[in-house]
């Protein structure tokens, strides 16, 4: 008998390996989404029916035609953590194998399969949904259950086959197979804990996940100075084509190079003093360069075990040019309304000159008609009757600028109005010491326009350039060069002429920039100018639909440009005036 009893511990002993083989086939099979889940019960239920042949196979035959085994433990506990699916599947599998071993045992080893996995449902039914809160004590209260129910099971057999049995494995099994069960269901609650935490922290990362790329904003975690996670928004901000492309790569990378020491300190500053920081202002670089305008917020979080920092991007580009798009109107509105009470003091004062202008002019006229005209007093009296002109043309020119005159236009060559205008100077500037330097291109088409306007425009520009060339070297110099250089060019489908006066002079100060196109501004003595020049130009290439720029470094050059538009209409003139111009400094 104790030869038996030694054997029955043996064989129980070897079932305890395919029943902890449960709890593998339980911690494999992950919750996946939920049409995967019919599947996943299927294939536990196979696998629990495959280990229950296996049981069954190396289990104990005490009486020929009987078998005795981790059924019981196996089937139960399946039907208590497994649920119906899986341990109905098993219950078919283990109950058709022991029915083909046949033997007297056959009958009640099936009721056997079935009572415990009844058992097992049973219990599952009672305690959802807090199977995993079963106790040790439960779990002993339900194993000593499932060996009642395999003993009573035995009870069926034959008297003789049945006092047998009961004599081999009756003690083996209320004693080695309830702590079995307290062993093998504690393991499946550890593992459906875990099972469970890891499914939160799954829908957890799910739902943070949408949340960050629902988000309309750029959203990144750094840790390390690197990126960590990042949303949809993040990698459109960047153009970037997948996270692969951020992930691991240093922040400061994609910061303009002007802001990557503000925002290194701006990241020691989460690191140290543990605080969410202000929005700011930055650019940043996405992956082909191009500069993105953000505002950028932050605060400090623990993420994946380190510290870092929670950051916030909002794209602001097209808030920025909407900005400077509405300052440069407001510049133009402000310059516009500045020109009207300009014109209109304009007109006054050349309506008080004329009158005075025409009075000297006719009086010098009359001297020079009573004196013989060798005599020094012709002489004199023609020079004050040729700045009398002169006078006066500049008083036509501010009345014309007081009315906005549009009289007709008439087509002119650029290449004749240069050279009436240069046949005017030549003389003065080249007793200077000054070179000119004239470039213009062969067969440039006519442009509608009023000649002499433009001529003056072109005589402002290069007289101020031979100031500026005087005022920095009063004597010879190889850089005492005025280059005018006159081209047709292709802007928004339309063709220009462009004409560029150059001088290597004093350039203009940092402190006039704005204010050298305002009426009466001049850095000249009053004896050299009336700061009417480049105003009165301005008007013009206004009026004629073009625009006038230009580009200076003070101390070292300065260009003005001027476009003219080929075939002008009253429409473009509107359009262009409104329009931002190209250089460093726009006017």
């Amino acid at each position: 008998m104790e030869a038996i009893i030694e054997l029955g511990f043996s064989v129980l002993a070897r079932n305890l390996v395919f029943l902890l083989a449960l709890v593998a086939v339980h911690n494999m099979v992950p919750p996946l989404a939920e049409k995967s889940r019919t599947r996943n019960r299927v294939a536990q239920g196979l696998v629990v029916g495959f280990i229950g042949i296996v049981l069954m196979m190396v289990g104990f035959e005490a009486v020929p035609g009987t078998l005795f085994d981790g059924r019981a433990v196996l089937l139960g506990i399946s039907g208590l953590f497994l649920g119906m699916v899986p341990t109905g599947i098993a219950v078919v599998i283990t109950a058709t194998f022991r029915l083909f071993t046949g033997g007297v045992g056959a009958i009640p080893g099936v009721l056997m399969i079935v009572g415990a996995a009844g058992l097992g449902l049973a219990w599952r039914r009672w305690r959802l949904p807090n199977e995993v809160n079963v106790r040790w004590q439960e779990l002993l209260v339900f194993g000593l259950a499932s060996q009642v129910i395999t003993l009573g099971v035995i009870a069926l057999l034959p008297a003789p086959a049945a006092g047998e049995l009961f004599r081999a494995v009756g003690l083996p099994s209320i004693l080695l197979f309830p702590g079995v069960t307290v062993l093998v269901g504690l393991l499946m609650i550890r593992n459906e804990r875990e099972r469970h935490h890891l499914e939160s922290l799954r829908q957890s990362e799910q739902r943070f996940r949408r949340l960050l790329d629902e988000a309309p904003d750029a959203i990144i975690v750094q840790t390390e100075g690197k990126f960590t996670l990042v949303n949809k928004a993040a990698l459109e901000f960047y153009g970037a084509d997948s996270i692969d492309d951020l992930i691991g790569r240093p922040i400061l990378n994609r910061l303009d190079p002007e802001y990557q020491e503000a925002g290194e300190q701006r990241i020691e500053k989460l690191l140290n003093e543990k605080c969410s920081t202000s929005p700011m202002e930055q650019v940043h670089r996405r992956l082909d360069g191009t500069p993105v305008s953000a505002e950028v917020s932050a605060a400090p979080i623990t993420f994946e075990g380190k510290d870092g920092a929670l950051v916030f991007l909002r794209d602001i580009s097209e808030r920025k040019r909407l900005e400077t798009a509405q300052r440069e109107m407001e510049a133009s509105l402000r310059e516009q309304q500045k020109m009207q009470a300009i014109g209109t003091l304009a007109g006054g004062v050349a309506h008080e000159i004329n009158n005075p202008i025409n009075g000297i002019m006719n009086y010098a006229q009359l001297i020079v008609d009573s004196v013989d005209a060798e005599q020094p007093e012709a002489t004199f009296a023609r020079e004050i009757i040729e700045e009398c002109e002169r006078v006066a043309n500049i008083t036509e020119q501010l009345l014309r600028f007081a009315r906005h005159d549009h009289q007709s236009h008439s087509p002119a060559r650029v290449g004749d109005i240069i050279e009436r205008t240069l046949s005017l100077v030549r003389t003065l500037i080249r007793r200077e010491q000054i070179r000119l330097d004239v470039s213009v291109e062969d067969d440039l088409p006519s442009i509608r326009c009023r000649a002499q306007q433009i001529q003056q425009v072109i005589m402002n520009l290069v007289m101020n350039a031979r100031d500026a060339l005087n005022s920095k070297y009063p004597g010879y110099h190889e850089n005492k060069v005025i280059r005018l250089h006159v081209e047709q060019v292709e802007r928004n489908a339309d063709s220009w002429i462009k004409i560029q006066v150059e001088d290597r002079g004093v350039g203009i100060d940092d402190r006039i920039r704005d204010r050298i196109f305002e009426p009466f501004f001049t850095t000249k003595s009053r004896e050299l100018g009336a700061g009417l020049g480049l105003t009165i130009s301005y008007s013009i290439v206004n009026e004629h639909g073009g625009r006038l720029w230009y580009r200076s470094e003070a101390g070292e050059y300065t260009i003005f440009t001027i476009e003219l538009p080929i075939n002008p209409t009253e429409q473009r003139t509107r359009v262009v005036q409104m329009q931002p111009v190209e250089g460093n400094d726009l006017q």
